[in-house]
């Protein structure tokens, strides 16, 4: 096995989050994660080649690997729609993840093209399942990016500004980490809490809507789905989610990187014995 592959960021981001799990009397068990580190540059996404259940490639759409991708090693996933009619192509697990009314949902994002909707949400229905575009009442939550303007969608059916106003910056990575609470009691998590039928929402580490309504309270969601939609073209990555409440990585302290990097180290060396 070449040392490249076995270090992938996939394993790094699994051993630094369980690190921090490990340290937090709220840890979740994670129920989904896709990194794309093993596809070459190119390559068309399926559900042969990712943990993916669900993909969708609309009129003049596309869904392919970037290599090397946006965020550190490995490959990097870009959803394309150059059609402005309508259709859609997007990602997403349609009805086996773990039932909860509580998820945590975290991925980086780089808008290369920022026409268009990005559409992100978690729930459950024939929103999931399907190829249409989302139902509100099927989703714990669902977010847009509309033409670089970041919202939520509200109980009201209406979108609203996330942080009173968030604008995109095309080609700039970004990551988004969402707190959905959709049940009948506050939810904790380390170094914050979230209201019954709440969510907070963190913007490249940035706590921006605190306590804001979720989309539909009370629903026990089962899938997660992305897409774009009116053309568009964003790249994604290290998609993960918890069923339940899970604060954001934090950035690693100067004096983790160095513990972490040392022990790196030493697996490597330790693997180069064992290979010669």
């Amino acid at each position: 096995m070449k040392l490249r592959k076995f270090i992938t960021k996939k394993y790094i981001l699994s051993i630094f989050a369980a690190a921090v799990n490990i340290a937090s009397s709220e840890a979740q068990v994670m129920v989904f994660q896709e990194t794309f580190d093993d596809l070459s540059d190119g390559t068309t996404l399926s559900t042969a080649n990712t943990d993916l259940t669900y993909l969708r490639i609309g009129t003049n759409g596309s869904i392919k690997a970037t290599s090397p991708g946006f965020f550190g090693t490995g490959a990097s996933a870009s959803i394309t729609q150059s059609a402005s009619s309508g259709s859609l192509s997007g990602i997403g697990v349609q009805s086996t993840l773990q039932s909860s009314n509580i998820y945590t949902m975290a991925f980086d994002f780089r808008p290369l093209d920022l026409t268009g909707d990005f559409i992100i949400g978690v729930g459950a229905g024939t929103s999931f399942t399907g190829n249409a575009t989302f139902t509100g009442a099927h989703g714990l939550f669902w977010l847009q990016s509309d033409s670089g303007n970041l919202q939520r969608r509200t109980s009201s059916s209406q979108w609203s500004n996330i942080g009173g106003g968030t604008t995109l910056s095309l080609n700039s990575n970004n990551l988004l980490h969402i707190i959905a609470n959709g049940s009948a009691a506050s939810a904790s998590y380390t170094g914050g809490s979230v209201g019954a039928g709440k969510m907070d929402i963190y913007f490249n580490g940035t706590l921006l809507d605190d306590d804001v309504a979720v989309t539909t309270t009370g629903l026990n969601a089962t899938g997660f789905r992305m897409y774009n939609i009116n053309k568009g073209d964003t790249a994604v990555d290290n998609i993960t989610l918890w069923a339940g409440a899970v604060a954001p990585v934090p950035e690693p302290s100067s004096g983790a990187l160095l513990v972490f990097g040392g022990a790196a180290l030493v697996a490597v060396r330790s693997l180069r014995k064992k290979n010669s």
